[in-house]
């Protein structure tokens, strides 16, 4: 979790892990010149947000789905103060009325930073962020985050491969001090240093290529990953290269598990259910939290991976 707390009057709280996380909290901190706090959490964490003491007037949440155990802290004391702006859909059975989630918009896959960027669209002086660049920079987020790849998808895995290098903090620093005035650049020195990286990740890939396995879960033809980088980069070069149906990466870093697919007849927001209930995502990219719970069906899977692992 990472805090940038100065007693403004607005909070910002998104997804720390990903560029559409981050994007929300590039837009905030755009909209209202500097004047919004901000916390970057991961989805597991945001139920403990709220025993804090979060003395503000207007509270956003992000690119992170609210499950019932963060709803009901909310209800107690936030309520009136949340405006919630999300694309992974969950099964209630209570809706809050701040809840809004929508996984589509426009006939197209949404996200979170798409979702926000059209709410501060609606609020008065937001002329800053119709330029091309904010336009480019939330698009080629939403092609990434979703794998709804268009004109688009190299910007969108440069921002996700500088996100990775430089880490949430920096790259806030990095969009915000981009020239804005017309398409959105990423500087030469950036570029040349995703360039050396490259045989970095390539290798990396390489590697875990090498040492996949493949099993059935569920009745689907899955590679089983134990990774810790490169997940989606991973996971498009692996499921391209294999045919498999899916790839499970496995972070033990992280906590976490991710899914990711080529496939356009799977979708992967219901399969990460199966494995915890609070799974969830996209169809071509989901993931949940390995905890106590996951890990009843995961471990027959690690046990399998390390018997098998070359």
């Amino acid at each position: 979790m990472l805090k940038n707390l100065n007693n403004n009057q607005k909070l910002i709280i998104s997804h720390v892990a990903d560029i559409d996380g981050a994007g929300s909290v590039v837009l905030a901190l755009e909209y209202f010149k500097g004047n919004i706090d901000y916390i970057l959490c991961e989805a597991k964490e945001l139920e403990s947000i709220f025993d804090m003491d979060l003395n503000y007037e207007e509270i956003f949440i992000c690119d992170l789905p609210l499950f019932p155990e963060a709803i009901a802290k909310i209800n107690s004391k936030y309520a009136s103060k949340i405006k919630h702006f999300d694309h992974h859909e969950l099964q209630l059975d209570e809706v809050p009325t701040y809840y809004n989630t929508h996984p589509t918009l426009n006939n197209r896959l949404s996200c979170g930073t798409e979702l926000f960027y059209n709410y501060l669209l609606s609020l008065p002086n937001s002329d800053i962020l119709t330029s091309t660049f904010y336009h480019e920079f939330v698009e080629a987020i939403r092609q990434q985050d979703n794998w709804d790849f268009g004109t688009l998808e190299s910007l969108g895995r440069n921002l996700a491969a500088i996100h990775a290098l430089l880490g949430p903090t920096f790259y806030l620093d990095f969009v915000l001090n981009l020239d804005k005035s017309n398409h959105f650049t990423i500087p030469k020195t950036y570029l040349d240093i995703l360039k050396s990286q490259e045989d970095v990740m390539n290798r990396y890939i390489a590697n875990a290529l090498n040492n996949i396995y493949i099993t059935n879960i569920f009745g689907y033809r899955v590679g089983v990953s134990i990774s810790e980088q490169y997940r989606s980069n991973l996971g498009h070069a692996i499921c391209k290269s294999t045919g498999i149906d899916f790839i499970l990466i496995i972070n033990f870093s992280r906590m976490s598990g991710s899914l990711r697919t080529t496939k356009d007849d799977i979708d992967l927001s219901k399969i990460a259910k199966k494995f915890h209930k609070n799974g969830g995502g996209h169809p071509k990219a989901s993931g949940f939290t390995i905890d106590q719970s996951s890990l009843k069906l995961l471990k027959p899977i690690i046990n399998e991976y390390l018997e098998n692992i070359k």
